[in-house]
C-alpha cells in the first residue's frame, strides 16, 4: 500500500511521469521514506570539495566559507571554479572552454593548494612532465582587456586570458594521456581565463526576486550537492540492471561542493533549505542539477565506458525541463550567511520542501 505523499513530491513525482513514461515506483518509495516532516530530519556535512580549474581534480577541505560566489579555503585565496582552460576553435577563431565535456583527460590532471606560499599547483600522475604553479594572486579576477568566451551553445562570458610558457607544458600533460589513449583533443592553443571583475555571471538558481546570486566558472550554481545515501541508491540500481559485478560509480564522478551523510536517498531532491545546528547558517536547494557526460568518463583512463549513468539517471530519476537527467542539486548560500565557515561533519537539519525542481 503506497503511503500519502505530500503536494511537493506529488509534483516530482508527475515530474518524472511526463519525462520517463514508465513506472515511478522505485523512486517514489524513496519519497515515501523520508519523514512527513522533513524538518525532522537530521544529517551532516561529510566532504567539501573545491575545484580551482574547473575539469580538473577537486582539493578535500575540512574547513571552508561560504561566500557570494561560491566555495573558498578560509583565507579566501583559493576559490571554487575561480579559473578555466579555453583555447581558440581551429574552424571558426572563437575562443571557447576547454574542460572535462571537450577533453577526456583533463579530469586526471590534480590540483593542490599551498597556504603558506598561496600557490596552486598543477600536476600530472603518471607522466613524467614537471608541474605548472600559479600563484592565488595571479587567479584573482581582474578588469583588463576583457575577451569573450564561448561556454555552451548559447552561453558567451567575458574573462581575462592568462597566457604564458606554463600552459604550454599543461598541453604537453594531455598529449602524453592522449599518447597512452591513442587519443588526444588539444587541437588550438590552450589559455587560462579568470573571471573579468566587471562581468557578472548569475547562478541559475537566481529567480524571481533572488536574482542576484552569482557564480564562477561552475555549470549553473555556486554549489553543487550530492547525498552519499542517493549515490547508494543508484549503484544499487545500477547492478540491479547490469548485475552485481558492475562497477561502482565514486562520488568524484559528479564532482560536487558538499556530499550529503546520514540523510535518506533524493531528500535533496524537495529539501528546500539546509540549516547547520551550530551556527546560523543556511543554504538554499534550488534545482535538480542536470547532468552531462563528465559523470560517465571512467576516473581513470578518461573513456566512457558504456555510457552509465545516464540512460539509468533518465528513466529512474526525474528529469529538468530540457529533458536532462539530473543527480544532486544547485544550491546557494543566503547572503546573511556569507563569510561564515562550513566544516566537514557539521550536523543540519531541512527546513521546508520547495515546488521548483
Amino acid at each position: 500500500m503506497q503511503r500519502p505523499l505530500s503536494p511537493q513530491r506529488h509534483q516530482l513525482i508527475d515530474n518524472f511521469k511526463v519525462y520517463n513514461g514508465m513506472d515511478a515506483e522505485p523512486y517514489r518509495r524513496t519519497l515515501e521514506a523520508i519523514p512527513q516532516t522533513i524538518e525532522s530530519v537530521r544529517a551532516r556535512i561529510g566532504e567539501i570539495i573545491i575545484y580551482p580549474i574547473k575539469g580538473m581534480q577537486g582539493i578535500y577541505l575540512e574547513e571552508a566559507l561560504l561566500t557570494e560566489k561560491g566555495l573558498t579555503t578560509l583565507d579566501g585565496c583559493c576559490r571554487d571554479r575561480q579559473a578555466m582552460l579555453a583555447r581558440i576553435d581551429p574552424a571558426t577563431g572563437e575562443r571557447v572552454r576547454f574542460s572535462g565535456k571537450d577533453n577526456e583527460h583533463i579530469g586526471k590532471l590534480q590540483v593542490e593548494f599551498d597556504p603558506n606560499k598561496e600557490e596552486i599547483e598543477i600536476t600530472a600522475p603518471g607522466t613524467y612532465i614537471t608541474s605548472v604553479v600559479f600563484s592565488a594572486e595571479e587567479l584573482w579576477p581582474e578588469h583588463y582587456d576583457p575577451v569573450r568566451i564561448k561556454l555552451e551553445t548559447a552561453e558567451i562570458i567575458q574573462g581575462v586570458v592568462v597566457e604564458d610558457k606554463r600552459f604550454d607544458t599543461i598541453e604537453a600533460m594531455l598529449q602524453v594521456y592522449g599518447d597512452k589513449t591513442g587519443r588526444s583533443n588539444t587541437s588550438g592553443k590552450i589559455q587560462l581565463v579568470i573571471p573579468h571583475i566587471d562581468s557578472p555571471r548569475y547562478s541559475d538558481t537566481s529567480q524571481g526576486q533572488d536574482a542576484n546570486y552569482q557564480t564562477n566558472f561552475s555549470d549553473g550554481a555556486q554549489l553543487h550537492i550530492t547525498n552519499q545515501e542517493t549515490l547508494d541508491w543508484l549503484n544499487e540500481g545500477l547492478k540491479e540492471v547490469n548485475g552485481n559485478d558492475y562497477r561502482t560509480l565514486p562520488m568524484e564522478s559528479f564532482r560536487p561542493n558538499i556530499v550529503l551523510r546520514d540523510a535518506p536517498a533524493n531528500i535533496e531532491d524537495i529539501a528546500q533549505k539546509i540549516c547547520f545546528e551550530q551556527q546560523e547558517k543556511i543554504i538554499n536547494l534550488v534545482r535538480l542539477t542536470p547532468r552531462c557526460k563528465v559523470p560517465q568518463r571512467d576516473l581513470k583512463t578518461g573513456q566512457v565506458v558504456d555510457g552509465e549513468p545516464l540512460p539509468w539517471l533518465r528513466t529512474h530519476r526525474p528529469r529538468r525541463e530540457k529533458g536532462q537527467p539530473t543527480f544532486g542539486v544547485n544550491a546557494h548560500a543566503e547572503p546573511a550567511s556569507h563569510a561564515k565557515v562550513i566544516s566537514a561533519g557539521d550536523k543540519i537539519w531541512f527546513d521546508g520542501e520547495r515546488r521548483n525542481y
